[in-house]
């Protein structure tokens, strides 16, 4: 019963861990997916605050280009130039060797002494913007950074000619105004306000301190919220933008785990109660069986002293009547021979129930000492009437002459359910050989007949409980099927075991072993 609940259980939890790992790895493989397409959704939103900031470094290049030009096209005005333009703070101009000049050999103004303060690390040397691969300079010209006390201040330097070979103008940019016009063009890009609370989104300086930010999210040290970045160049090399937000907060997206989960929790319940249902149903089929089979043994068992008793006055009157002249009392041997050998089937039938009832017992053989042969004619000698009466000639070929120790009582069943079996099943084969053999301290005994034998398909089975095999040869014959079963337990119990052999010409060939030490001679 505990095997056949534990089995059940077993059929219930493999597919319910089978189940469970499939929802994790789907979990994990959704999940996965869902990341991917929110981020790709926060970059292409991201990509918005990157073309206004891209966009206004355009547009600073091209007024600072148009400064340079003027300043190009008129050396001698550079310094009112500067002082006319909100966006400048100085502007100068360096020859090729990338020395200062002052238009004229004027003195500095302030503007121009405070620049030089500034960026006395820079240009106390001789400075000029790094040559291209090419050669030739970007005629747009480029951008400098350079540091003063804790500040990075800014320059935008544009080549006089390609080659640079007529120096440079170099303006020092009022950083400030650049970064209060991009503060301007990216307030267009402000959350909505459902959104305030679900993304943070900000800008770092180069110095990876935020510049600037929208939203107000918050996210826990354990949460994974989708983060995208960006870097910026030219102007604001070194600065980038973050944007992050929790997976169920990005439009089309949900999170997988609440509804895998839900689906997980029903099917685990789903399977719990059943798995209930079963073991519920099992245990209530297994109480029943036990029962069913404790109400046989006690029932196989209250009937043994009754038939006990009637096969005994049957043998009284087998012996009374032997005394009488021959030729008389005809029916009356004819009836007590009946009642003695269907009392012996009977007998044997539920000694069978009774063996098979214990056979989950550690049942221990009998052992005696006999010999084997003797033990094997005794109990042919039960079947001598009724193969005769169904015409089946019963020989011997015996081979254990001398004295073992084994259990008689074992032996008889054994050999009694194999005989049984060839009366019912070989009554058209005509004749039955009983045979013996010893070797190494086992007697093998096997009974061979010439009826149809078992079919291919049935030889896996054939020593299982309760196993029948329907041809045209066995229809009408009845039986429980516990025959075979029980010589194979008794056979192993006996350190022994059973099987089956076609037998050659046709035929059945059913044999058993059991463990018998021979007696001691010297005894």
């Amino acid at each position: 019963m505990k095997r056949t609940t534990a089995l059940a259980s077993l059929m219930v939890l493999i597919p319910l861990v089978a189940v469970l790992v499939l929802g994790v790895w789907q979990i994990n493989v959704d999940e996965g997916k869902a990341r991917m397409r929110a981020s790709a959704i926060l970059a292409d939103r991201l990509m918005v605050l990157e073309q206004l900031s891209t966009q206004a470094q355009a547009q600073w290049q091209q007024k600072l280009l148009e400064i340079t030009q003027k300043a190009r096209a008129n050396p001698d005005q550079i310094h009112q130039q500067a002082e006319a333009e909100p966006w400048v703070r100085a502007l100068v101009g360096l020859d090729p060797k990338g020395r200062i000049e002052i238009p004229n050999g004027r003195p500095a103004s302030v503007k121009e002494q405070e620049f030089f303060v500034r960026s006395a690390n820079l240009l106390s040397a001789s400075w000029v913007p790094t040559v291209p691969e090419s050669g030739r300079y970007d005629p747009r010209g480029g951008w400098q950074e350079f540091y003063w006390h804790d500040g990075v201040q800014l320059l935008y330097w544009l080549p006089r000619d390609p080659l640079a070979s007529k120096g440079f103008i170099v303006l020092e940019v009022e950083r400030n105004a650049l970064l209060a016009d991009l503060v301007a063009r990216l307030s267009r890009a402000w959350l909505s306000s459902e959104e305030q609370t679900q993304h943070y989104i900000a800008l770092y300086d180069d110095q990876n301190k935020v510049f600037l930010s929208w939203g107000r999210a918050t996210f826990a040290e354990d949460s994974r919220p989708i983060v995208v970045n960006s870097n910026l160049s030219a102007a604001l090399r070194g600065w980038s933008f973050e944007w992050k937000a929790g997976l169920e907060a990005i439009n089309d997206q949900f999170d997988p785990r609440l509804w895998l989960g839900l689906g997980i929790g029903l099917i685990v319940a789903v399977f719990v109660w059943v798995f209930m249902l079963l073991r519920n149903s099992i245990s209530k089929q297994l109480q029943e069986a036990g029962q069913r089979v404790s109400f046989v043994n006690q029932v196989s068992h209250e009937l043994k002293t009754p038939l006990t008793n009637i096969r005994l006055y049957a043998e009284l009157l087998e012996s009374r009547f032997a005394k009488e002249p021959a030729g008389t009392l005809v029916k009356e041997r004819e009836y007590s021979a009946i009642i003695l050998r269907e009392g012996r089937k009977l007998s044997r039938l539920i000694h069978n129930v009774l063996t098979f009832g214990r056979r989950q017992k550690a049942d221990k053989p009998n052992l005696r000492e006999g010999i084997i042969d003797d033990a094997v004619r005794l109990s042919a000698e039960s079947f001598a009437a009724s193969f005769y009466e169904k015409g089946l000639d019963l020989s011997f070929k015996l081979a254990c002459p001398g004295g073992c120790i084994f259990d008689a009582d074992w032996l008889d069943q054994m050999l009694g359910n194999l005989l049984s079996n060839a009366e019912k099943y070989a009554r058209d084969g005509h004749s039955v050989e009983l045979a013996s053999v010893y070797k190494d301290g086992t007697a093998t005994v096997t009974v061979s007949d010439r009826g149809p034998g078992l079919p291919p398909h049935a030889l896996s089975k054939a020593f299982l409980p309760f196993e029948r095999f329907h041809t045209r040869h066995t229809d009408g014959v009845g039986g429980a099927g516990l025959g075979l079963a029980i010589v194979r337990d008794l056979a192993r119990a006996h350190g022994g075991d059973a099987g089956y052999l076609a037998n050659p010409g046709g035929g059945a060939r059913f044999w058993f072993s059991l463990r018998a030490d021979e007696v001691s001679k010297e005894a």
